[in-house]
C-alpha cells in the first residue's frame, strides 16, 4: 500500500482540484467565445445590410420613385422621391382596362411630378365591366436624365 503523508495528500486534492478549476475555466471561456463569434456575425451581417442601404439611398438621390393606386375611381400618381419626375408615361396592358376620361392621359406629357407630390386622373374604375385586377406600366424621366419604369397590379 501507499504510504502518504498528510502534506502529499493535501497536495494531491489541490493539484486535483485546480485541474478541475482549469478544465470548468476552459469550458467557460470556449461557451463564452463561441457566443462573441455569433454575435461577431451577427453585427457583420447587419453592417452588410447598412451598407447596402446606404448604396440604395446613395443611388435613389436625384431619382423619383412614383407609385400608383386608384382612388374614388380614379388613377392617382404619387412621387414618394427626392427628384421631380418628367414626361411620365402611363400604359396599360389590356386597352380596355384604360377607364380614364378621354384626354387624361395628354395631361402626363407635359406634367412636372414634384417630390411629395400628387396628380390625380379621372377615371370610372370601380364601375361593372371592370377587370378586377389592371396591370399598369409607368416610365419616367428623372430629374438627373436616367429612366425610371415600374409595373403594378391594381386591385379594384
Amino acid at each position: 500500500m501507499l504510504n502518504l503523508s498528510i502534506f502529499q495528500v493535501i497536495n494531491i486534492i489541490f493539484t486535483f482540484s485546480a485541474l478541475l478549476l482549469s478544465i470548468f475555466s476552459f469550458i467557460r471561456s470556449y461557451k463564452t467565445q463561441a457566443k462573441f463569434l455569433k454575435l461577431e456575425e451577427v453585427h457583420a451581417e447587419l453592417s452588410r445590410k447598412q451598407l447596402e442601404q446606404i448604396t440604395v439611398n446613395e443611388n435613389n438621390k436625384g431619382k423619383a420613385k412614383l407609385s400608383i393606386s386608384i382612388i374614388s375611381g380614379h388613377i392617382v400618381l404619387s412621387n414618394n422621391g427626392e427628384a421631380k419626375a418628367n414626361n411620365i408615361q402611363l400604359e396599360f396592358s389590356k386597352d380596355e382596362d384604360n377607364k380614364l376620361f378621354g384626354g387624361e392621359l395628354d395631361k402626363l406629357f407635359d406634367l412636372t411630378l414634384n417630390p411629395n407630390g400628387k396628380f390625380k386622373l379621372l377615371g370610372a374604375y370601380g364601375n361593372k365591366g371592370v377587370s378586377a385586377i389592371i396591370s399598369v406600366k409607368v416610365r419616367w424621366k428623372n430629374h438627373d436624365g436616367s429612366n425610371g419604369e415600374f409595373q403594378e397590379a391594381l386591385y379594384l
